[in-house]
């Protein structure tokens, strides 16, 4: 399965109005204005076994939006190559988003690469990100303007998360986060923009940092914490606490090594604390003491180590094994 062939594409699809008029779809304004309608539409084409039917029928009846493109694509029912190719080729949804699915479908390099020459050079982004920043407080005056802005911010996030991707499965977990570090050190560009244009492309380095067994994985880990720390502010609970967890295990794993991995455990685990149970709390904590022994963590640390265990006596009957808190026994509560 191939795309046509094309140049590197330039950066129309940014613009909303662009986007509506050369996709074959029809304006969203013509299905009903009821939300809960759009949601019950959505979850059927999201989950039905017959995706490519619906397609069909919606294309061939002008009812072919957007959301209910992007509902047909990551439908877990849609596993064929070819119906891939067709819908991304008769839409001309960007090539990013047929990259993520064929990522979820684990697909090797080779499938992947002719969609990835599809997708604005990181250059461009740059070049885009660098001209979007300087725009940005006309937009923010202008509602209408506001939202075509929110959009383009969304477009270039799944971008730059596909060039992440590509050097990921390409070169290593090492490859991407110098594509990633490349994006927030650039110059010229308000320190806010970066972050809104990287949110989901450090959400996904932090996810994939944490599966991976690269020595620098602890690294990256502690490299996209300190980038942003809002980044697993996902709003499912159970992935944010899975998250959570997996992070103290990772930097408490590097404590013998440098004492600041200790301290920056601690400050995920206070900031993060309403998330996780006793048990997590207790759990985490005694994985940090553990792996702290004989290291120099610092009377802050300390401190916050000894709030969370009263935390964790006040919300429940749990009380950790060990109460020896670092060899010294704290009562002030953390600044």
């Amino acid at each position: 399965m191939k795309p046509e062939q094309q140049s590197t594409p330039f950066l129309k699809y940014y613009n909303a109005s662009r986007a509506s008029s050369t996709m074959p779809i029809s304006n969203e304004s013509s299905k009903t204005s009821n939300q809960e309608d759009h949601q019950q539409i959505r979850e059927k084409l999201s989950s039905t076994r017959h995706p490519m039917t619906f397609y069909v029928r919606l294309k061939s009846s002008g009812e072919l939006t957007r959301e209910a493109i992007h509902a047909l694509l990551f439908n877990p029912h849609l596993n064929s190559l070819d119906d891939i190719h067709k819908i991304a080729s008769e839409t001309q949804i960007p090539a990013c988003y047929v990259i993520a699915k064929l990522l979820k479908l684990n697909s090797p390099l080779v499938d992947i690469a002719p969609w990835y020459k599809k997708v604005p050079s990181i250059t461009a982004l740059k070049a885009y990100i660098h001209d979007h920043d300087s725009r940005y407080a006309k937009h923010t005056r202008n509602p209408e303007s506001l939202d075509d802005w929110r959009r383009s911010l969304q477009q270039v996030q799944m971008d730059i998360t596909a060039h992440l991707s590509y050097h990921l499965l390409k070169s290593g977990i090492r490859s991407a986060y110098n594509i990633w570090r490349g994006f927030c050190i650039q110059k010229g560009i308000a320190h806010t923009t970066k972050v809104a244009m990287t949110k989901v492309p450090s959400l996904w380095l932090l996810e994939q940092a944490l599966k991976s067994h690269d020595e620098a994985k602890a690294q990256i880990v502690l490299a996209v914490w300190e980038w942003d720390e809002n980044v697993i502010a996902v709003p499912q609970k159970t992935t944010r606490r899975r998250l959570i967890m997996d992070i103290i295990k990772t930097l408490s794993s590097q404590t013998l090594e440098d004492p600041k991995y200790p301290t920056i455990a601690v400050t995920v685990l206070r900031l993060n604390r309403e998330i996780l149970d006793a048990d997590d709390l207790a759990t985490c904590i005694r994985l940090i003491k553990q792996n702290s022994q004989g290291c120099d963590t610092g009377q802050q640390t300390r401190n916050t180590i000894a709030f969370l265990e009263r935390v964790i006596e006040r919300i429940s009957d749990v009380r950790l094994p060990d109460q020896s808190r670092f060899g010294c026994r704290v009562t002030a509560s953390p600044g």
